[in-house]
């Protein structure tokens, strides 16, 4: 756990959907931890 460093939610999304993905979301949420998704055809 040292090592990890959290990313902003909005960021990850921005990421996965500069890589292609669309639509991204996220679908749970709990505290720091994120469940989230992208899809692509």
């Amino acid at each position: 756990m040292a090592f990890d460093r959290c990313a902003p939610l909005a960021d990850q999304l921005d990421w996965l959907a500069d890589a292609g993905f669309t639509p991204v979301d996220c679908v749970a949420r709990d505290g720091r931890f994120a469940v989230y998704a992208g899809w692509r055809a």
